[in-house]
């Protein structure tokens, strides 16, 4: 049979192992744009890249970030309509950088783009990967503003950024910000004019606020989530009273108590001895009740039964305790008397 220590560390771990699997709710293949994911479709190598450049970049997950910052916002795709909204309600001077970054898969094939200024040859950079549409411009985020191209593809007279303006509301659009993931932001030169776009509206040393609240779309959330806040407050629960559980009984864990044996002493085995003999008047009885004992216990340890021990006692005792086994095993046969009685019963005392 398995220890108690062993068998609370596995039901403990297969609490753990439960609370893992339903807990998980992210995993970074799955699109979560915010700057403090580390994962292939996270921000976060960007976020670096601001402090490293001297900016001071703090993370918002308000509705309502300061409006004198410079606002950083990673937008999934599925949470374009939500961001319009919020930038409706700006207030005026505020100053946004829109990155919206598109659903990719792991086998992506987009290709680079260089990129020129709008309405010169004047090359900025190339960004990899780069896939806009004439159509993704379609629906302006900002509505009733001026638009004005600024970055545009050599290749194409499609613009890969605008800067919308309305009542003071300056809001820089990259339509295909994929480059800003971690997985591509050392290719290329996307660093580059991601950090150019930055410069534009902040300056050198602006205060930057990182919008993670539209970061994160199409996540799989965990299964206690999808059921719903009540089973996610009973498996706290639980939680709870399983840590309480295995914290009260610690190893134990629910068993019970084990009986140890008592360490008699010598007088006290020289008062059971005789108030034995002069119960029953016979100091041979009495010893042989010890004796019995005492191979009761030899068994027990050694795990084997009596009769072997009393016929080969030198394979599980020390050769002189064997011949003192033997001899007070033929003194049990014989008429003694209560002093020699005590006296070996001293010495089985001393076999276990």
């Amino acid at each position: 049979m398995k220890q108690p220590g062993r068998i609370a560390l596995w039901i403990f771990s297969m609490v753990m192992l439960a609370v893992v699997i339903l807990q998980a709710g992210r995993y970074s293949f799955v699109q979560d744009n915010s700057g403090e994911n580390f994962g292939p479709s996270g921000t976060s190598a960007f976020v670096q890249l601001l402090r490293n450049a001297g900016y001071n970049v703090k993370f918002d997950k308000s509705f309502a970030p300061d409006t004198h910052d410079l606002l950083v916002v990673p937008v999934s795709p599925h949470n374009i309509s939500e961001f319009e909204q919020f930038i409706d309600r700006s207030n005026a001077k505020t100053r946004v950088l829109a990155l919206i970054i598109q659903s990719e898969s792991s086998d992506s094939k987009a290709p680079a783009a260089t990129l020129v200024r709008s309405g010169s040859e004047t090359v900025v950079g190339t960004i990899e990967p780069c896939s806009v549409k004439p159509d993704d411009w379609a629906k302006p985020v900002l509505k009733d503003a001026e638009t004005v191209d600024i970055l545009d593809q050599q290749t194409a007279s499609t613009p890969i950024v605008q800067v919308t303006s309305k009542n003071g509301l300056s809001v820089i659009v990259l339509r295909d910000a994929t480059m800003a993931t971690n997985r591509h932001i050392e290719k290329a030169g996307n660093a580059n004019v991601l950090m150019g776009m930055v410069a534009m509206l902040g300056g050198p040393k602006a205060n930057v606020r990182f919008v993670n609240r539209f970061a994160a779309g199409d996540v799989d959330l965990s299964l206690l989530a999808k059921m719903g806040a009540p089973f996610q407050a009973a498996w706290n629960q639980l939680l709870i009273l399983v840590l309480v559980i295995f914290a009260t009984l610690s190893i134990r864990f629910g068993l019970a108590p084990e009986d140890r044996a008592r360490q008699r002493g010598g007088r006290e085995l020289v008062d059971g001895l005789a108030w034995m003999t002069r119960r029953k008047k016979n100091a041979r009885w009495a010893l042989r009740a010890v004796f019995e004992r005492t191979l009761a216990e030899l068994e027990r340890r050694h795990r084997v039964s009596r009769e072997q021990i009393i016929q080969r006692p030198d394979y599980y005792l020390a050769p002189e305790d064997a011949t003192n086994l033997k001899y007070i095993e033929a003194a049990t046969l014989e008429d003694i008397d209560e002093k020699d009685a005590i006296k070996y019963a001293k010495q089985l005392k001393r076999l276990v």
